[in-house]
Parts: structure tokens; sequence; C-alpha cells
């Protein structure tokens, strides 16, 4: 990609190279200009960065006392987690073992907690640990074909607080 302008005035431009920045949570941003030297708002004079969060990026262009701006906004996502709605911790063959919030979505969680409940309405578990993993224990022992409801409260890494609830069968 390379533009191309013959007047007097060079225009910097940012173009990204992710169609859509919520699917990967990341992309790519380049700088497009003829001239020769830059610097974007992160510090970097590179042609290119990689942005991983939501925000206004900036990149200036410059040669000699000339001088070139360009800004690009990068949206806040949607923020929704996709969680399983049952697991089979027995026998323990890596797949399905525990209940966990997917890796993909632990970048974009800031403060958390989850409660988990029987059918009675009694905690079974408890734990403020976004990386947490429940296999259906409670109290030493797994629950085979039961059903456990959960909470979870959390934000987003930028301040958002959101709740989910939802169901999850011990297999």
């Amino acid at each position: 990609l390379r533009l191309h302008l013959s007047s007097i005035y060079t225009a910097v431009h940012i173009v990204s190279y992710t169609p859509d920045f919520c699917e990967e949570m990341s992309t790519q941003l380049s700088v497009v200009t003829e001239m020769p030297d830059y610097v974007w708002s992160t510090g970097e004079q590179t042609t290119h960065i990689t942005v991983t969060q939501p925000g206004v990026y900036s990149v200036t262009a410059y040669q000699g006392d000339c001088l070139s701006s360009s800004s690009f906004l990068i949206e806040s996502c949607p923020f929704q987690i996709y969680l399983p709605n049952a697991i089979s911790p027995l026998p323990a063959d890596g797949l399905n073992d525990y209940f966990c919030i997917p890796e993909f979505y632990l970048r974009t969680i800031n403060q958390f907690e989850i409660s988990i409940f029987n059918r009675w309405g009694d905690q079974v578990f408890y734990s403020t640990d976004k990386q947490f993993k429940w296999d259906g224990e409670v109290k030493g022992k797994i629950y085979h074909n039961n059903v456990y409801s959960y909470v979870i409260r959390y934000t987003s890494n930028v301040g958002t607080p959101y709740m989910i609830t939802g169901t999850v069968t011990v297999l």
C-alpha cells in the first residue's frame, strides 16, 4: 500500500489491517506517508504498531520543519464472555475438565468474582481469581449429573461493570 501525493503538503494517514478489532482484540496500524520520519502517540517510531487496547492512536510525520498528523480510533468492543454449559471432569482427559474463563478473555478482564451454587442455593465455590478452574468438586467430591448456577461479576479493562448468570452441568 503506497500513497503518492505530488504537492508541497504531504498528508499522513493511518491504515488498520484488521477488519474487525473485536474478533482478535488486536490490530496492526500502519502509517502511510512520504515523510521519512514519524512518531506514534505510543512513542514508537516504526512504520507500524500493534494495538491491543481500544483508544485513540495518533502519528505525527515530519520532514525538517514540516509536520502532519493523523489519528485513528479503536472503539471499545461489546464485551461478552461465552462460557461452557457443561463439563466432564472425570476421567480427566483434558477435554472439558474444568469450568473456567477461556484464556482469550482473560486479558480483557480487570476485577473478577465468581460464585457457584447448588440447586438449593448453597454456595459451593467462590473465587476472585479470573484464572480459576472449577472441576465440579463440592466438599471433596464430584457429583455427576448435577446442574449448578453461577454468578460472575467483573469489570472490563476500561472499567465497565458486567454481571453474567448461567448454569453449568457436571457430567
